[in-house]
């Protein structure tokens, strides 16, 4: 799957991304936690269904980066993200909540999960490796060992 990275949608999750990286910053958590917990998803069927994954993927950074947030809704983020990618074939969006999960695993002790599952989604690739988020993936499966 090609991911357009100058599509509007995925300008706007970064867009989304940086205004509560810069609220957490500006020690302002109150409000990631409302506006996070707002977030609009898209309905499976939706056009924007890759809108949709990622803002999924954001939501749960956020709720990892604010600190505040229980475990299991992180987890539902990330789980639910890589679903729909999975039932969408889109494997692209299914490595970068991938990474997300690892991480958010390997930080919590859980680094044999996190290993399985983001070497999972990584060997399925055949070409593309000079990408970031497959240099990205690359650098934690080695860092998992």
């Amino acid at each position: 799957m090609h991911v357009n990275w100058s599509s509007p949608h995925v300008v706007v999750c970064h867009r989304i991304e940086q205004v509560f990286t810069d609220r957490i910053a500006a020690s302002k958590p109150h409000s990631v936690t409302h506006f996070v917990g707002r977030l609009i998803l898209p309905a499976p069927a939706d056009t924007e269904f890759q809108h949709g994954l990622e803002v999924l993927r954001v939501k749960g950074e956020l709720l990892v980066r604010h600190g505040g947030a229980k475990h299991a809704e992180v987890e539902q983020c990330f789980l639910q993200s890589i679903d729909w990618a999975r039932q969408q074939k889109a494997l692209s969006w299914e490595l970068r909540t991938s990474i997300s999960m690892a991480r958010f695993w390997r930080d919590r002790d859980r680094a044999a999960e996190a290993s399985e599952l983001l070497g999972r989604v990584y060997r399925r690739f055949t070409e593309g490796f000079e990408t970031t988020d497959l240099q990205n993936a690359k650098a934690l499966l080695d860092a998992l060992g």
